[in-house]
């Protein structure tokens, strides 16, 4: 027993005086950003590689291509409206939209699943409004009311034949 102790001491030992830390860097090849509004995109593509701590760097590991992505967008607040009402939703024509309570110019803007704006129209507050869907296409479209200071959540709306 007494053995086995001492030759796990003197292995240990022996591993922490021969171990070398290793640091783990990245070469940038390129890069970029795109920012849109407050939605901003950074991203880098370069290699990454294991070096000692020497006066030199000595590369280890080899090269490993990598690609970093950072997506950051912003935080937003919905308004919320508890009585707004949309219907009929699926709808074939038209859609009613009703129960705006906040004072201000309000307008509906209609977007397509690639984010593509389709349809802008002013809308009265503390008024029934009806939104013609006669020139679009059936399919699920995204439909959100703004004001010049205000936005609500997004709201699936669904055209039909």
């Amino acid at each position: 027993m007494k053995s086995l102790f001492s030759f796990t001491l003197i292995c240990t030992l022996c591993i922490s005086l021969k171990a070398q830390s290793v640091k783990t860097s990245v070469l940038l090849s390129a890069g970029g950003g795109v920012s849109s509004g407050n939605t901003q995109m950074t991203w880098a593509l370069g290699e990454t590689f294991a070096s000692t701590l020497d006066v030199s760097p000595q590369i280890k590991q080899g090269f490993v291509e990598t690609i970093d992505i950072t997506l950051s967008v912003s935080s937003r607040t919905w308004l919320s409206l508890p009585l707004l009402r949309i219907y009929p939703n699926p709808t074939p024509s038209i859609l009613n939209i009703s129960g705006i309570n906040r004072k201000g110019d309000w307008s509906v803007r209609l977007f397509d699943l690639y984010g593509r704006e389709v349809l802008t129209q002013r809308i009265h507050a503390f008024s029934s409004s009806q939104i013609k869907l006669d020139a679009l296409s059936p399919g699920t479209y995204v439909l959100s009311l703004f004001s010049a200071s205000e936005t609500t959540k997004p709201i699936q709306v669904v055209k039909r034949n």
